[in-house]
């Protein structure tokens, strides 16, 4: 006897109903088979001597043993990932320009044919196709949605809660399409509003047990996915906000094939690599490779810029159909419920600009408008954005044209405080913004108190770092801040070249030199560098420097900045223990009659050998200070060298003033002299 347990019931033309099992349980006359066939004919068992492969155009399950429902309902709870979906695609067809169809689908194991025929037997007409790896069987006929499927889980009710939640909204959209309400525009909207909700299921066991995040780690080199694992890949909510903003920006999303999944591009202009390095960490669980440099030639002129593309994934499948619903992108008309805080936070950094110029006191109302980009976009789609930001978000803001005529939609003034709210939580992820328009929105909401502060770059120690606190920082405007680690005391300064103060601080000559006998100074001296921090807090333009300067003196309130007036002594007092040693120290001297005698008498009666040896004296402290000059005669081209401005001055027959004033002015002094300062190796 052979344990016949699995096989295939096929019918041959001569009306014998044939079984082949795939492979070979037994012995038959002493001889092995690959292939073992029967025939059945009145009820009585037949062995056929020749035994061939034969192949039948009509192939049927052969009916096994009848297994528990749980069969089913158990596979659907662990391996089901998404098998319940709705569909809304574009069809000229239709009344409304838009069809609904309903689906269960699930992927079954290539060596389980029970479990295949289990299917086959429940749901009826499904179709069953071979992939590479598995058998896909998917039921969209409406009949069998709610005759078969519905029922069928509504008797044995799915663990699974995320899987049981989208059962339910199923079976909401499968009753109101039952009552043809997907052909009114109404009834539409309610089934792309259940299939939103549809997308957005997440189990309560998912969230109380997955930190928000930490479950997307990187799969940059990871090889390519299989079919179910691209299927199984999905974007959670707290991910979903970042690809809503950079699709309403710069991102984009392209499908090769209607059946394939799709990819999305991001890209950024290369001064923009912080920001795109920012979003890619942030999604890089969808990449297979990290952002690469492009480059493109506009005007004639040529533009690099850094870009990332995910892989092709179907959940991102479910965006592109959202934003690009013919094939060209657009704003979703379910703006409304997409566009979260965080989400306007990315469309904003890539679009914005700010309207004015800072003033010193920096309260949210005290800031200043903010215009958002939107060149590009149709009227319509404009006024939905503004309708978003109007109703949602509470923002009141107006639509303005400016330069080259593009169009910006203007946050007013007023909205700003109530705007920096809303962001606050999410801003602190984000690179500062640098632009060459005036100082960005987003440094001023990190720094807007002394707890929130985060400096734009920190050197942890300011002795291994210099060459690249130098490097870093040159030709750079901006604020900077000295930390000692050891007494915490700090300094606020700024300057329109970096590079070239901080330099200072590492020169001896220059902390030694008492005429900038500053507290910064000798604490370098006292405590090394090592035993400082630099912070730059921020970079700015060079006409903002020292507003910039001043905001921060106010909110930081330095121990080591005697003068609390940035670029000015304006304010200084000494203290009134000084004062009091100035008025000791002149009340307690007392000059005797003989000695004011002697003074008056060589003051009247110097001579001329003491005059020189002034002279030379002064002269000498004179050069050490002083800048050489050299001055040039137009008219005759005669060069004079002089060694300090003074004296090139006195020369001329002006003032030191004057001669400074044409320095930096680069004219002409009496229209005939030309003057140019000298560099060391001149």
């Amino acid at each position: 006897s052979f344990p016949f347990s699995k096989g295939f019931l096929t019918k041959s033309n001569k009306g014998k109903f044939l079984t082949t099992f795939p492979y070979m349980m037994g012995n038959l006359n002493n001889s092995r088979f690959n292939t073992l066939s029967c025939s059945i004919q009145s009820n009585k068992l037949k062995f056929g001597r020749s035994i061939n492969i034969r192949h039948y155009s009509t192939v049927r399950p052969l009916r096994c043993p009848k297994r528990s429902p749980e069969l089913i309902t158990e596979f659907v709870n662990k391996y089901g990932f998404e098998c319940f979906s709705i569909l809304v695609v574009r069809s000229n067809k239709h009344k409304l320009g838009e069809s609904v169809n309903l689906s269960f689908s699930v992927n079954l194991p290539l060596n389980d044919p029970e479990l295949i025929n289990k299917f086959s037997e429940l749901f009826g007409s499904g179709v069953l196709a071979k992939r590479k790896d598995y058998f896909s069987f998917t039921v969209k006929d409406l009949a069998s949605i709610c005759g078969k499927v519905i029922p069928f889980f509504s008797k044995n009710i799915l663990q699974e809660e995320k899987q049981l939640k989208a059962f339910n909204l199923l079976k909401q959209a499968a009753d109101l399409m039952s009552r043809k309400a997907h052909m009114t525009l109404e009834g539409l909207n309610e089934i792309k509003n259940i299939k939103l909700l549809m997308h957005n299921v997440t189990s309560s066991q998912e969230t109380r047990l997955v930190l928000y995040g930490s479950n997307l780690s990187s799969t940059v080199g990871s090889p390519r996915y299989t079919y179910n694992e691209r299927a199984s890949v999905k974007i959670p909510n707290n991910k979903r906000s970042i690809f809503i903003g950079i699709l309403l920006s710069d991102a984009g999303i392209q499908r090769v094939n209607k059946g394939g999944g799709a990819r999305l591009q991001f890209k950024q202009k290369y001064g923009q690599f912080e920001y795109l390095y920012f979003v890619f960490f942030q999604l890089s669980h969808y990449c297979s490779r990290g952002p690469f440099v492009t480059k493109a030639i506009l005007h004639k002129k040529v533009h690099y810029a850094l870009s990332f593309t995910t892989r092709s994934l179907n959940c991102l499948t479910e965006l592109y159909d959202i934003f690009y619903p013919n094939k060209k992108k657009i704003v979703p008309k379910n703006l409304y419920e997409l566009l979260t805080w965080e989400g306007l936070v990315h469309w904003i950094y890539t679009k914005s600009n700010i309207k004015s110029t800072y003033l010193s006191d920096q309260r949210p109302n005290n800031v200043k408008g903010l215009y958002i980009n939107v060149d590009g976009y149709t009227i319509q789609d404009i006024v939905l954005l503004m309708n978003v930001l109007i109703i949602r978000h509470r923002l009141s803001c107006s639509l303005h044209r400016l330069k080259q005529n593009k169009s910006h939609i203007y946050i007013k003034n007023k909205s700003m405080p109530l705007l920096l709210k809303g962001i606050r939580p999410y801003i602190s992820w984000l690179p500062p913004k640098l632009s060459v328009h005036n100082y960005s929105i987003w440094r001023r909401v990190h720094n807007s108190s002394p707890s929130a502060m985060v400096p734009v770059v920190s050197y942890a120690n300011a002795d291994l770092d210099k060459l690249q606190i130098i490097q870093e920082n040159k030709g750079k405007s901006g604020v900077y801040r000295w930390v000692n680690l050891v007494s915490g005391k700090s300094y606020v300064g700024s300057s329109v070249n970096l590079g070239v103060r901080l330099n200072r601080y590492y020169s001896y000559k220059n902390l030694t030199d008492l005429k900038q006998n500053m507290l910064i100074n000798k604490a370098l001296l006292k405590y090394g560098y090592s035993g400082f921090k630099l912070d730059i807090l921020e970079y700015c333009t060079k006409d903002e420097a020292i507003v910039r300067e001043q905001y921060y003196l106010d909110l930081l309130n330095p121990d080591s900045n005697i003068l609390k007036k940035a670029g000015s002594t304006l304010g200084f007092r000494h203290s009134e223990e000084t004062i009091a040693n100035f008025k000791e120290t002149r009340k307690n001297r007392v000059v005797s009659e003989e000695t004011r005698a002697k003074i008056s008498y060589n003051n009247l009666n110097r001579s001329e050998e003491y005059k020189e040896k002034n002279r030379a004296r002064i002269l000498k402290l004179n050069l050490a200070k002083g800048h050489p000059v050299e001055v040039i005669n137009i008219s005759t081209n005669e060069k004079t060298i002089f060694p300090t401005i003074r004296q090139a001055a006195s020369e001329l027959g002006v003032s030191h003033v004057s001669v400074g004033r044409v320095l930096k002015s680069q004219k002409l002094l009496k229209s005939i002299y030309k003057i140019k300062y000298l560099k060391d190796n001149e």
